[in-house]
């Protein structure tokens, strides 16, 4: 995961751990990959330990249905407005 958000694994323990905040170039990373929007990051809304540790917890396969699952998903609600973007 810390190779994705291109960070050391250093810096991704930390903010796994909530002892670091990812920095403004981190934050466009998320939202531009991931659609993860900043203030869930920044206000720990969504805390990265918790979603890596049931991501990890998942059978690859199973990883794959899901993101298969989410990104049609984002397709389907993108296109009732008329967004392109995935």
């Amino acid at each position: 995961m810390a190779k994705m958000l291109h960070v050391d694994i250093k810096k991704y323990r930390a903010m796994e751990k909530n002892e670091k905040k990812p920095d403004a170039e981190l934050l466009m990373l998320l939202y531009n990959n991931f659609e993860c929007m900043p203030f869930e990051t920044v206000y720990g809304e969504n805390d990265l330990g918790e979603i890596n540790a049931v991501w990890r917890k998942m059978q690859p396969q199973l990883q794959k249905e899901l993101y298969e699952f989410m990104k049609h998903g984002l397709q389907f609600m993108n296109s009732q407005t008329g967004d392109t973007e995935v």
